[in-house]
């Protein structure tokens, strides 16, 4: 008898214990990132998700592949530095398909987005880490420090963002 309530206890105090954990919290929000393409595709992001500690506020970003919308070919790198450089000196939005991957800076984790320049949208497309639920859209514009000059070069990404945020 001693036993059977000793297991009872410790199963009351196991399920307790869950009880106390909270699940994860959904959050959505909107964000700007700022990239510079001329350092190292560094970023910036800022808006209540960043300022609520939901999403990191810096990161870098790599070009995983681009396709060339209208043939569907990939595209070389080499390519890639062109198009981008021609997109912003003369303010043209490419036929291109970009896939890229966004790390934050403190290790929290990544996401990937697909960058769509022709239509001019962003799509988050999967994450990892902290952002394994990320998900969101938005759109995309190119700027420059100022309008006169053609650098430093700028992509700038509004985007509305939902995901989850472990508690």
């Amino acid at each position: 008898m001693r036993r059977g309530g000793a297991q009872r206890l410790m199963l009351g105090a196991l399920l307790a214990g869950c009880a106390v954990v909270a699940p994860s919290a959904a959050w959505d929000g909107e964000l700007t990132f700022e990239v510079d393409l001329e350092a190292a595709q560094r970023w910036t992001a800022t808006g209540d998700p960043v300022d609520r500690g939901e999403i990191c506020s810096q990161g870098t970003r790599q070009v995983l592949h681009a396709i060339d919308a209208a043939t569907g070919e990939p595209l070389r790198v080499s390519e890639e530095v062109e198009i981008i450089a021609e997109a912003i000196e003369r303010r043209i939005r490419p036929a291109v398909v970009w896939t890229v991957e966004h790390t934050c800076t403190d290790g929290s984790g990544s996401f990937v987005s697909t960058e769509n320049w022709e239509a001019a949208t962003w799509t988050v497309v999967s994450g990892s880490g902290a952002y394994t639920d990320l998900r969101g859209d938005g759109e995309l514009a190119f700027t420059t420090a100022d309008y006169t000059q053609v650098a430093p070069r700028r992509l700038t990404v509004e985007v509305r963002l939902a995901g989850t945020a472990p508690h």
